[in-house]
């Protein structure tokens, strides 16, 4: 044991870098852990979730594919229930977003409140704090504990009533805090009357609906019978409609809907599989790296004391004596490294606690996951590092000692040749990945979206009609645009970075119905394109004071080239017949907009519809364009001063477009920034290794470079053999690592509409990043091997 630690203490630098890049490295896949155990339980709390699946419809006209939604039709649960012994129960949910909730004198927007059927209670899990789901009527609410506090304090709420939408509410329960990991996330559950009128409706989609099925149901079977459901209600959505409209239902298991469903109309943004798999690679490569680390260096100290071993068998020892001492040094070391693990991690845990950062870094070591992790990388450092070297060395024979041949196989060489080539190659990956996402990212922040949102404060108006509050919607516009610090108010049902929930069928008055085009719908003021700089193609915006604009619409630059293949202006003046309304109408094109990424950058433009908020439309945003210049904090206590003086009973609820538009973007910068994290660790790591390597490499090339010194070699010649040599292993590295590289980017840059072009970066940053490393791990050792005394060295060796 004594001459373990001698030989630590020897080289105390080398073994303390690989101690803490193992232990970095199993931090990190601890850490990777925990965030695929998090994204893997989404609502698997609820009891029975395995039986729960949400009804999903893809969308057909003419046949043609158009997309695929989360909501469908308000008859289909009941319907499903009623012909299928499979189906035990259902239940609808529909997202009132930024409710008006008051009490006394309270009064604030509230955005988790939705309405449902009772049968919901009996569906999903809730921790019922107070009340009952007994005798449920319409209105009845329950609402979360954070809700209830928010409201009443330490008050009973049970049977107080509460006025939700104008309508008065009587509370019936109190549930404690949903967990994050449900992708319905509610703070307030409003019990839905019955809507009879909607009972035969199968033209009009806007439901989450969810079926309990029975235990042991072959889904596949399932959905196969359902294909003669679908194919018959399509017939009846078709009859409701006029176009040629069809669709076909899925089922999406309700724990696999946060990773595995991108459907439109999802609760929230959902996860990414591929996302989780990109990590366990990533992660695996930092622990790949770190292990071979790991194990080089232990079995290269290890190597310096077979000395030691033959001495030990020379005086009697046994195999297993050596066995059992290389075993403990062995895991002494391994342990090291596990404890430095657990600690970092627990030290990032806390950090991310009080940083409150977006990661859930919040362990539960209860898991019995993390266990099997650790006690598998231990067992694999231990076999590698510690019984199968302990076996080689006891297993040698001293004549080949004594002659060198152990340190002469060549066997011995190319293993160390192939594992330092591995770490060359899974670093090069990773740094080419990193870069990929950041040029991604940077790009997408710097790309024209086509519209500009710099400036612009948008408040929520919610549910507001506006014919029905024209007069004092003109009025606040007119109070505000008095000020100079305001250049322009617009209304609209949506702004860009919120995902179109009206979609349409358009087409030409003289084509016939299955020309239709599929498209989303958006009604807006004539202000509203001004406000954030949207620019006319061709003809005219809406004029708010002309009454014939009512029946104008005015459609972007894709569904006009969808509409007619040759120059699309002459569409100005043009009659389409769309859906408006439960009824099909007819509107006169009057403008054709110039396309703008309302939703996020990664999906392609789609067909757009501008229709005059005149015409029933609903003015749930109003956004302000702020003078250039001027102070950002005058003009929010402006617009607030102007709301309430307009509003005085309504919730102010004001931010940011710039902010808000890139919140669709948070969850891919947080995976960048993750990737990058593990790309500078296998940069780090990498550099640990390729330093061990490099003092392996000198130390048992020193007598090769004494015997070369003294037949006149010098330190130009001797620095020059090493280079060479290294930079052919990152040679051959480089070309097995290149096409790999190249394939995972183009794939995972697929999934973007708008994406930068893999240029001459992509090879050169990697190989110079790469070549940088490797220069300065192993510039050291080689220097110090051309400056050997040979003298010295070959007299030693006599």
């Amino acid at each position: 044991m004594l001459s373990f630690f001698r030989s630590i203490k020897k080289r105390w630098v080398l073994t303390l870098l690989n101690i803490v890049g193992y232990g970095v490295g199993v931090a990190a896949c601890i850490l990777v852990l925990h965030n695929i155990l998090y994204e893997t339980s989404y609502d698997k709390f609820n009891k029975g979730h395995e039986n729960i699946y949400r009804v999903q419809l893809d969308h057909f006209y003419s046949d043609v594919y158009q997309n695929s939604t989360a909501i469908s039709f308000y008859p289909i649960g009941p319907e499903l229930q009623k012909r299928y012994p499979e189906v035990l129960d259902f239940t609808r949910v529909q997202i009132v977003n930024n409710a008006t909730v008051e009490y006394e004198e309270n009064r604030f927007l509230e955005e988790n409140v939705f309405t449902t059927d009772s049968s919901f209670f009996r569906m999903f899990s809730l921790d019922l704090v107070k009340g009952s789901f007994s005798n449920l009527n319409r209105l009845d609410i329950f609402m979360s504990e954070s809700l209830a506090r928010k409201y009443f304090g330490e008050e009973d709420p049970i049977n107080k009533m509460i006025t939700v939408l104008g309508r008065s509410c009587e509370i019936k329960g109190v549930y404690k805090d949903l967990p994050p990991t449900t992708h319905l996330q509610h703070d307030m559950l409003v019990v839905r009357p019955n809507f009879e009128r909607m009972a035969e409706n199968w033209a009009g989609y806007a439901y989450h609906t969810y079926l309990l099925l029975e235990p042991g149901v072959d889904i596949e079977s399932f959905e196969a019978k359902l294909q003669a459901f679908s194919d018959e209600f399509s017939q009846v959505s078709d009859e409701q409609s006029s176009v040629e409209y069809s669709w076909k239902m899925d089922l999406m298991k309700l724990s696999d809907i946060h990773l595995r469903s991108d459907v439109d109309f999802e609760h929230q943004a959902n996860g990414n599989m591929t996302n989780i798999y990109i990590l366990v690679i990533v992660a695996a490569f930092v622990l790949l790296i770190s292990g071979f680390n790991y194990v080089s260096l232990t079995n290269s100290i290890n190597a310096e004391r077979i000395g030691d071993v033959f001495v030990r068998k020379l005086h009697g020892a046994s195999k297993f004596n050596v066995l059992r001492k290389y075993a403990i040094e062995s895991l002494i070391l391994n342990f090291s490294g596990i404890a430095l693990a657990i600690i970092l991690t627990l030290i990032f845990s806390r950090f991310a606690e009080t940083q409150a950062l977006d990661f859930n870094f919040s362990i539960d070591w209860s898991n019995p996951n993390y266990y099997f992790l650790l006690g598998g990388v231990i067992l694999l450092s231990f076999i590698f590092s510690g019984l199968i070297p302990a076996l080689v060395f006891t297993s040698l024979n001293p004549l080949k000692y004594l002659k060198g041949e152990y340190f002469r196989s060549k066997k011995n060489k190319n293993f160390g040749k192939a594992l330092s080539m591995l770490q060359f190659a899974i670093s090069f990956v990773l740094i080419s990945g990193a870069l990929t996402i950041n040029r991604q990212l940077n790009y997408i922040n710097q790309v024209d979206l086509g519209f500009e949102n710099k400036d612009v404060v948008v408040l929520n108006t919610p549910r507001m009609g506006y014919e029905d509050s024209r007069s004092t919607l003109n009025k606040f516009r007119s109070d505000l645009m008095a000020s100079s610090l305001i250049e322009n108010v617009g209304f609209s049902e949506f702004i860009p970075g919120v995902k179109y929930t009206r979609d349409v069928s358009v087409r030409l008055q003289d084509d016939p119905a299955e020309n239709a085009i599929f498209c989303y719908a958006q009604t807006i003021t004539s202000q509203y394109l001004n406000v954030y700089g949207v620019e006319l193609k061709a003809g005219r915006a809406f004029d708010d004071d002309r009454d014939a604009d009512i029946e104008s619409i005015m459609i972007n630059e894709t569904l006009a080239k969808e509409l007619y293949t040759g120059d699309y202006n002459n569409l100005l003046n043009k009659t389409v017949v769309l859906p408006w309304h439960e009824e099909y109408r007819t509107f006169k094109i009057v403008g054709i907009v110039e396309d703008y990424h309302h939703e996020s950058i990664k999906n392609a433009v789609q067909p757009c519809v501008f229709v005059s908020l005149r015409n029933d439309g609903l003015a749930y945003n109003t956004s302000i364009k702020a003078s250039p210049g001027k102070n950002v904090r005058e003009v929010a206590q402006l617009i607030e001063r102007t709301y309430k003086a307009n509003f005085p009973d309504r919730v102010l609820d004001l931010f940011y477009a710039d902010t808000f538009y890139k919140q669709q973007f948070e969850s891919d910068i947080q995976f960048a920034n993750l990737i990058e994290l593990f790309a500078l660790l296998a940069i780090l790591m990498s550099g640990v290794g390729l330093l061990g390597l490099a003092s392996n490499e000198t130390r048992k090339r020193t007598r090769e470079v004494a015997i070369r010194k003294v037949n006149g070699a010098g330190m130009r010649e001797i620095t020059k053999l090493f280079v060479l040599h290294f930079l052919k292993q990152i040679g051959v590295t480089m070309l097995i690592a290149l096409p790999v590289s190249l394939y995972i980017a183009d794939s995972w840059l697929d999934n973007f509409a708008t994406r930068v072009d893999i240029g001459i970066w992509f090879f050169m940053y990697p190989i110079l990043i790469t070549i940088l490393i490797s220069a300065l791990s192993m510039g050291h050792h080689v220097f110090k091997v051309a400056l050997v005394n040979p003298v010295r060295i070959l007299k030693d060796e006599r």
